[in-house]
């Protein structure tokens, strides 16, 4: 009996973990813990295969509670591998006007999954890039943990 408990008890922990949501790209970049500097572009990739694939992208921002802005100005670049990557500059929102912050906070840290599109395809098959600089007043641009590039496929078009 007390095998069977153990068992599941272990079956049930494996469950609630594996329920969370699946991303077909996930990649994080660390920030140095000096902060994020205008220099310091962070680049994500990754290879699309069947054109008819609609994705939804986002960014994850981890940050400390004592992040001292309620948004991020960032210039995101995007495009085909060796091609001329658009340029867009974006503000990130990861607090409100009160001072709350919008993503799951656990103490000292937050977490904020930012929708960047949805429902997106790309016309040819390749690889895509995806940069990110930040573009503050503040530089270097403290109390940023990590910033993540995830890509969720949805259905097809």
């Amino acid at each position: 009996m007390k095998y069977f408990s153990l068992a599941l008890c272990l079956f049930v922990f494996m469950m609630l973990f594996a329920c969370g949501e699946q991303y077909s790209v996930n990649q994080k970049s660390e920030i140095k813990k000096e902060g994020w500097s205008y220099d310091d572009k962070l680049s994500f990739s990754f290879e699309v295969k069947d054109t008819n694939q609609l994705y939804d992208l986002f960014l994850q921002i981890d940050h400390t509670v004592d992040f001292p802005r309620q948004n991020i100005y960032v210039n995101i670049y995007t495009g085909k591998k060796d091609a001329q990557l658009e340029k867009r500059q974006l503000s990130l929102e990861i607090g409100n006007k009160l001072g709350q912050w919008l993503g799951k906070c656990n103490g000292e840290n937050c977490e904020n999954l930012i929708p960047l599109q949805t429902n997106t395809f790309f016309d040819s098959p390749g690889v895509y890039v995806f940069e990110l600089e930040q573009y503050t007043r503040l530089n270097p641009l403290p109390n940023i943990s990590s910033i993540s590039f995830l890509a969720k496929e949805t259905s097809k078009k």
